[in-house]
């Protein structure tokens, strides 16, 4: 087990199983804090999101977010971002910093992750990610019935933020899971990030049932598979490579690590702001 404490930043787009994935580490006996946004109906099973935390990356989004959601490159660099950056340190110190591992979930993550490297420098933990993706099929069914948001604005989000969350942990220590895989075979899953983690695996049987209690394949009202996504003419061929992609990255770290991988990745953020990365 590493020396330092560690963190698990857990990565992904809205509706993609981020929600579930956090409490699922949690069961593993990490902790997530306990001062969490509200359940409401639209993730009947908790948002598991730390309210200081979404507190101040939506007031870092605010101030810093241009059109297309795009960060200006110098903005680490701001007497703003500094302040931000030391509010998250000391309510960090006062309430999880203590442990020897922590985690915490907040899809707007992946905008401000150049200020949380330079905090867990700071504070001497060691950073590892957790990524969610999602058929972008399931991710826009689920975008519409919990928010009713259009479709191109939940095609837009997911691949931004999954993008964003791949790009900027390239190098790091990191495993990536498919939603679909989590809701299938949850226990393998935790499985396998207990393994790439060094996280204890508690044998008990009461574990397994608290996990399958919580992870309820109920609560997942589309599953639409590979297949379904190839042959709809709904979805245009870049989207279909890129969950393609996207998959096959969840099924092999050593792909997920690759510079081919990163490669690609950058391609497509780069063809969204159609701008130098």
């Amino acid at each position: 087990m590493p020396d330092k404490n560690r963190v698990i930043c857990i990565l992904g787009s809205g509706r993609c199983g981020t929600s579930a994935i956090t409490r699922a580490i949690n069961l593993l006996g990490v902790n997530i804090g306990s001062n969490f946004i509200s359940i409401d109906k639209t993730n009947p099973k908790g948002f598991w999101e730390d309210k200081k935390i979404v507190e101040v990356h939506k007031q870092i989004f605010k101030e810093f977010a241009g059109p297309k959601q795009y960060f200006p490159p110098d903005w680490i660099k701001s007497e703003q971002a500094k302040q931000y950056k030391g509010i998250l340190i000391e309510y960090l110190q006062q309430n999880l910093n203590h442990d020897k591992i922590w985690a915490w979930k907040d899809p707007r993550t992946c905008y401000t992750l150049e200020l949380w490297k330079e905090i867990f420098t700071e504070l001497n933990i060691l950073p590892q990610y957790l990524i969610m993706v999602r058929n972008p099929i399931d991710v826009v069914s689920s975008y519409k019935n919990a928010y009713n948001i259009s479709k191109n604005n939940a095609l837009y989000q997911w691949k931004l933020r999954t993008l964003l969350a791949l790009s900027k942990t390239y190098g790091e220590h990191r495993i990536m899971i498919d939603f679909d895989h989590l809701i299938d075979n949850s226990v393998e899953t935790l499985r396998k990030i207990s393994s790439e983690f060094k996280l204890p695996w508690l044998q008990e049987d009461q574990f397994i049932n608290n996990l399958n209690s919580f992870i309820d394949p109920n609560l997942q009202h589309s599953q639409s598979g590979m297949k379904k996504l190839m042959e709809s003419n709904d979805y245009d061929e870049e989207i279909k490579k890129m969950y393609s992609l996207f998959y096959k990255a969840s099924l092999s770290t050593s792909f997920l690590n690759s510079d081919e991988f990163n490669t690609k990745v950058n391609e497509y953020l780069k063809g969204i702001f159609r701008i130098k990365q």
